[in-house]
C-alpha cells in the first residue's frame, strides 16, 4: 500500500519551535533531525533514530504512517493532529532528512 499526500506542496512548511506539535519533535529528534534532542542528550529517552540513517527507508508515506499509527516506542499522534497536520510534519521530516544527507 502506497500512501500519497493529497495536499502535497500546497503550503510551505516552516520550522516553528513554538508550535506545540513541533516541541515534542525537537525534544526527541533534535533541531536537525539527527536524533540528538534535549531529552536524548539528558539520557531520559534512548534509541531515537537520526533521519539520515541509511538503513531507514524513510518516505513521506512511511513517515505519515508512523505518525498516524506509531512505531516501536513512538506512540500514535492521530488523536492530537489532524490529517493535514500529519502530512505537513511528514513533509517537514523529509526536508530534515534531505538537509542531513547533503
Amino acid at each position: 500500500m502506497k500512501l500519497k499526500n493529497e495536499n502535497a506542496k500546497t503550503k510551505k512548511i516552516k520550522k516553528k519551535k513554538t508550535n506545540k506539535k513541533n516541541t515534542r519533535h525537537f525534544e526527541l529528534h533534535g533541531d536537525k533531525g539527527d536524533g540528538k534532542g534535549t531529552l536524548v542528550k539528558r539520557e531520559k529517552i534512548l534509541g531515537v533514530p537520526s533521519y539520515a540513517d541509511p538503513v531507514r527507508n524513510l518516505t513521506v508515506g512511511t513517515t505519515y504512517y508512523t505518525i498516524h499509527y506509531g512505531l516501536n516506542s513512538m506512540g500514535s499522534y492521530a488523536s492530537q493532529m489532524n490529517t493535514e497536520e500529519m502530512w505537513q510534519v511528514s513533509e517537514y521530516v523529509m526536508q530534515l532528512k534531505q538537509d542531513l544527507t547533503k
